[in-house]
C-alpha cells in the first residue's frame, strides 16, 4: 500500500510539473512570433500532459478488471483523441466531420495497438 502512495504522489507531481510548465510555456509566448520547433514543444508538452492526465485518471478509478497492458492501450487512445481534438480545435479546423473521421482512425488504432500488444512499448503506467 505504501508503494502504490508513493507512486501517486510522484504522478502528482509530475502532473502538476508539466501543467505549470504548460501554462508559463503558453502564456509567456506569442504563438505568431514563434518558431515552428519552438512550437513542437509546446505541442509535445501538451502530449505528454494528457497522457499522464489519463494515465492518473485511471490509476484513480483502477479501470476495474482490466489487466496493466489493456489500461495503457485505452489510455493511450483516449490521450491521442483529446491531443488531437486540442490542436484541431487551436488550428480553427474543429468540425463534427473532422471528429467523425478521427474516430474511426482511432478506433483502427486502438485495435492495431491490441494486436501488437503494449509490451512492445516503453510508457509504464
Amino acid at each position: 500500500m505504501k508503494r502504490i502512495s508513493i507512486f501517486l504522489t510522484h504522478k502528482k507531481t509530475l502532473i502538476v510539473t508539466l501543467l505549470l510548465t504548460d501554462v508559463l510555456f503558453f502564456t509567456l509566448s506569442d504563438p505568431s512570433h514563434m518558431a515552428v520547433t519552438v512550437m513542437s514543444i509546446g505541442w509535445l508538452l501538451i502530449a505528454a500532459s494528457t497522457y499522464l492526465f489519463f494515465s492518473f485518471g485511471s490509476k484513480l478509478f483502477k479501470l476495474a478488471g482490466l489487466v496493466k497492458d489493456e489500461r495503457r492501450i485505452r489510455i493511450i487512445s483516449l490521450s491521442s483523441f483529446m491531443y488531437l481534438l486540442l490542436i484541431l480545435q487551436a488550428v480553427g479546423q474543429l468540425s463534427l466531420r473532422d471528429i467523425a473521421a478521427l474516430i474511426p482512425l482511432l478506433i483502427i488504432g486502438y485495435f492495431y495497438l491490441r494486436r501488437v500488444k503494449a509490451q512492445k512499448f516503453p510508457f509504464d503506467t
